[in-house]
């Protein structure tokens, strides 16, 4: 995991959140690959470019068209301190920060129900979770520009307890505090807690996470610490030793209500660089995985009435026929996997008998947790963990 530098920066740095793609490379750095799944592209074109000259941002190129495929980037100085430069369509469009997309992935880091709404002054509502006795929690997001700003949006809060996520703390000034101070908001940032895998997942520094969610009462522990396990569940601490289940089940607490199938579990468990080939196995996508596939798919198809231009019309048609070819090849139309072949059965049968005998080991001293995970994980080809209620697991 590594920490993001210039992609939570990025996000107060630019007003509108709204840049060409080259802009947003060099924006988010070493952090584009996260940042790339939060853009989308616009309708809308660059009237100018910074000109970069100098390393410097702030001298802006104006674009100029003499025809419908020859543009231009002029120098904005005068006398002109460089030449024109020939540019594409392309090289203007212009993506914005797809904030609901953003809103998704933290309302499941955090354990929320999503309930994305827009509240005005680049704020917005991620969902609410219960804190202790009957009372809720509002979780919101705001993407400020400035102290000013920040300070306006803290003042219109809502009455009763709020979490008010900013993507840095760079901009909690005296002002701000001073607001709060009167007030039941928890300020934080989320560079604190946040950071970013190899494939551009947004995931949490599990010790930072766990004080922003002290209030919640049903914060609950499952991960490895050193060479024994760290438990929690409704209040209640142990430490066990390494158990071989318990690295399934950290697995499926992780990504609750999700199916995985008992070699894509075995890989993720244990990161394997692939996932183990059963000899007669059609298929082992996950409920999960091709739940993704389809978000990503609508996702695609409704960018269509806004993508004008041939060539990003063609990719994204190539993109939307890729992965309908992977559902179609995957999944039935019922949307349930494929089934796979009497081959999986030995490893079914070793991986179940791994996650019976942890949970045995963990009955001796907490029988809460034992009989939640006995009643809540379900065994068999497909693997999962679906609670009848929401609880935050920290998992790593």
């Amino acid at each position: 995991m590594e920490r993001l530098e210039h992609f939570w920066p990025a996000l107060e740095a630019v007003p509108g959140r709204t840049l060409t793609l080259g802009e947003w490379r060099t924006i988010f750095g070493a952090d584009y690959d996260v940042g790339e799944r939060f853009l989308r592209p616009t309708a809308r074109y660059a009237q100018s470019l910074p000109c970069g000259r100098n390393g410097s941002a702030a001298c802006l190129r104006r674009v100029v068209e003499h025809g419908p495929d020859d543009l231009v980037a002029v120098c904005g100085e005068s006398p002109r301190a460089c030449d024109s430069t020939p540019v594409t369509k392309d090289e203007l469009l212009l993506y914005e920060v797809e904030v609901r997309r953003l809103a998704e992935d933290l309302s499941q880091i955090l354990g929320l129900a999503p309930r994305f709404d827009g509240l005005g002054h680049a704020t917005w509502s991620l969902g609410e979770y219960p804190a202790v006795g009957t009372r809720r929690i509002s979780v919101l997001l705001a993407i400020p520009n400035s102290s000013a700003e920040l300070s306006r949006i803290t003042a219109r809060l809502p009455s009763g307890p709020v979490i008010l996520l900013t993507p840095t703390r760079d901009l909690h000034g005296p002002e701000v505090d001073e607001t709060l101070r009167r007030t039941e908001v928890q300020l934080a940032g989320l560079s604190d807690f946040l950071g970013g895998a190899p494939d551009g997942r947004l995931v949490a520094y599990d010790a930072a996470l766990r004080t922003l969610l002290q209030c919640r009462e049903d914060v609950a522990v499952f991960r490895p610490d050193g060479r024994v396990w760290e438990l929690r569940f409704r209040g209640e601490p142990v430490h066990l030793p390494n158990e071989v289940g318990f690295s399934y089940i950290a697995v499926l607490l992780r990504f609750a209500h999700s199916d995985f199938h008992v070699s894509e579990l075995q890989a993720v468990a244990f990161r394997l660089e692939k996932v183990p080939t059963l000899a007669s196995a059609e298929s082992v996508l996950s409920v999960a995985a091709g739940r993704s596939l389809r978000n990503e798919l609508q996702r695609l198809k409704e960018l269509r009435p806004e993508v004008t231009k041939r060539e990003i019309r063609e990719e994204l048609e190539e993109k939307i026929k890729q992965i309908q070819a992977e559902l179609n090849r995957a999944w039935r139309p019922n949307r349930r996997p494929k089934e796979l072949g009497a081959e999986s059965e030995k490893l079914r049968k070793s991986v179940s008998a791994a996650i019976n005998r942890a949970i045995v080991n963990i009955r001796a001293s907490h029988d809460d947790l034992a009989n939640h995970l006995d009643g809540f994980i379900k065994r068999g080809v497909y693997f999962s963990y679906k609670p009848d209620s929401d609880i935050v697991w920290l998992t790593e």
